[in-house]
């Protein structure tokens, strides 16, 4: 049996007509043929149109329409048209079929409205011929109708595919989709053999700008997802990867079955880390606006195995609308070791996170201690200082360390300037100053600040910012300290100046002798004897004249009291030594 004919549609069914009655036609002749068909073989449309009470069918089935339409007789189909269309041969064609195959494109343009017109939802003959499968009527009927769109938009190629009839679609790919490849095609009908044969052109674009993975996704073709796009060792899917390159269709497309899942390990992707997260914290770590949107409803709340939110990404790269996305679903939401969005903004300077997250997160602390104000003083963030000063000034963490000390350590002078009138004065819980942490990191502009209300103070072992400057041979700190601190001691009796000896701090024992030499500590030690029993030669050559005749008054380290700077010399065999002492 010959192939279907364009008109066994499957719309026929909705219709109140018979589809299967025909006009009453007179039997043809014994030998089979009519007169109009006769009429119609010679073209003699005046025969035709005398004879019209007689159309009928040949032994074959055929009409006299089908012959006019083979001949691409104008006049005679014209005549038939009202008597014989709809009619089928043995073979199961129509005139229509007849035109077409004859080649007889304008005849068969004037037919198609009376055997297989366009319906009221602009589905053409083609759209159908694409329906069912009919490969031979597509090939047809594409010179007529290639191009056509039916009310939702979709050409005879698209009718195809819907219909799984890859064949069908191959033949109109190049007339209606010559965008669309082979592995497109596959990915849409979720043919996954074929698929296989074509994995190389999986990042090509049709002209809608979709890929075979979009194109899979949206038909739910979960298997050829994998295949395009597989989920790695790490547990990253195609919609984190999507969600990471910021691919809002792809998104759309695959939300619905991978959503919600989290990877097993840390993964780098598009210039980010991110540890056991989701596509929301992809999107929303880069800051692509529409792929939070799609995501924030599925993955909102969210967090990873170290408890990290999208709203705390969102907030540490500054992305200030996804963080207003967010808010809701995720505000007040702390990381295993007590991190909050608040913090992550403040660290990073981002001041509009920051106003949007303070009224919720203010007075925060993480596991230890450390508020956002903390961690905006660390990174020298003024005006996420200026911010949270407010609210979170005077806070220590577990240690006792504030943000003036933290930005006093870091050499952040406006951070320093706005937080002194709140936590100067403050000591973490051995005792540690703002002004040691200056000193011991050499920022003398912090110093000059801080010295005023902070020089003198003494941690629990009784050291001062200047001990702390000298033992890290930060000079110009020492000088600008020794006025305030020279002569003071730690609870061992030590001075700044012995620990410069000590150490062999040459450039600070200049401007600390005039205030401490002379000076022992509780074993009767001067800076002279440190200098001399730790070989530090410069030290003691500055501090000989004014040192040299004073003797130890307790035993220690295996010198008895009495003990010179001499004798320790020679008893330590330093030869330099014995003679700057001797001179």
């Amino acid at each position: 049996m010959g192939p279907k004919s364009i008109m066994d549609r499957p719309d026929e069914g909705d219709s109140d007509v018979d589809a299967s009655a025909e006009p009453a036609v007179k039997r043809p002749s014994s030998d089979g043929e009519t007169a109009p068909m006769r009429a119609a073989a010679r073209k003699d449309v005046a025969e035709v149109r005398r004879h019209l009470d007689e159309c009928g069918r040949d032994a074959s089935g055929r009409t006299a329409l089908m012959i006019a339409a083979q001949q691409g007789h104008k006049e005679v189909k014209e005549a038939l048209l009202e008597h014989e269309k709809g009619m089928r041969d043995n073979q199961n064609h129509n005139a229509l079929y007849y035109a077409l195959k004859s080649g007889h494109m304008e005849t068969a343009k004037a037919i198609l409205p009376y055997e297989d017109p366009t319906d009221e939802n602009d589905v053409t003959a083609l759209m159908r011929a694409a329906d069912r499968g009919d490969a031979e009527m597509v090939e047809l009927l594409v010179p007529i109708q290639k191009g056509m769109k039916d009310k939702d938009g979709n050409m005879a190629f698209m009718h195809a595919l819907k219909s799984k009839h890859a064949d069908v679609a191959m033949i109109l790919l190049e007339h209606e989709a010559p965008s669309w490849t082979p592995l497109m095609c596959a990915a849409f009908t979720g043919d996954a053999e074929a698929a296989k044969w074509h994995l190389s052109g999986k990042d090509k674009r049709n002209s809608d700008g979709d890929t075979a993975l979009v194109l899979a996704a949206r038909a739910g073709h979960k298997s050829i997802v994998e295949l395009l796009d597989p989920t790695d060792e790490k547990g990253v899917t195609a919609l984190m990867r999507a969600a990471a390159r910021g691919d809002v269709e792809a998104v759309k497309a695959l939300v619905p079955f991978q959503k919600r899942r989290k990877m097993t390990r840390t993964a780098f992707i598009n210039g980010c880390y991110i540890s056991y997260g989701t596509a929301l914290m992809w999107a929303a770590q880069n800051g692509y606006i529409e792929c939070v949107k799609l995501l924030v409803e599925k993955e909102g709340g969210m967090q990873s195995a170290k408890r990290w939110t999208a709203l705390m990404s969102a907030a540490e790269s500054g992305h200030t609308n996804c963080v207003r996305l967010l808010l809701e679903k995720e505000i007040g939401m702390q990381s295993k070791n007590g991190w909050t969005a608040l913090m992550n903004a403040a660290r990073n300077g981002h001041s509009e996170c920051v106003r949007l997250l303070l009224e919720k997160e203010a007075n925060v602390q993480a596991r230890n201690g450390w508020t956002a104000l903390i961690c905006a003083a660390e990174h020298g963030c003024t005006d996420c200082v200026k911010l949270l000063l407010e609210k979170e000034g005077g806070i220590r963490s577990r240690t006792g360390k504030t943000a003036l000390m933290v930005a006093a350590q870091g050499g952040r002078v406006e951070c320093v300037k706005l937080l002194l009138e709140k936590e100067i004065g403050m000591q973490t819980n051995d005792g540690v100053t703002a002004l040691m942490c200056a000193a011991e990191n050499s920022h003398t502009e912090c110093v000059k600040l801080l010295a005023e209300q902070e020089a003198c103070m003494q941690d629990e072992d009784g050291w001062t910012a200047l001990m702390v400057a000298v033992q890290n041979d930060h000079a110009a700190c020492a000088a600008l300290l020794v006025e305030f601190e020279g002569g003071m001691q730690d609870t061992d009796g030590r001075t700044a100046l012995m620990i410069a000896a000590e150490r062999g701090c040459t450039d600070c024992v200049g401007p600390l002798v005039e205030k401490e030499d002379c000076m022992r500590n509780l074993q009767g030690w001067t800076a002279l004897l440190m200098a001399v029993v730790n070989n530090n030669l410069e030290c003691a050559r500055l501090l000989a004249r004014r040192e040299t005749d004073m003797k130890t008054t307790h035993e220690w380290n295996g010198f008895p009291p009495g003990t010179t700077a001499l004798d320790i010399a020679r008893r330590k065999g330093y030869e330099e030594l014995v003679s700057i002492l001797s001179g």
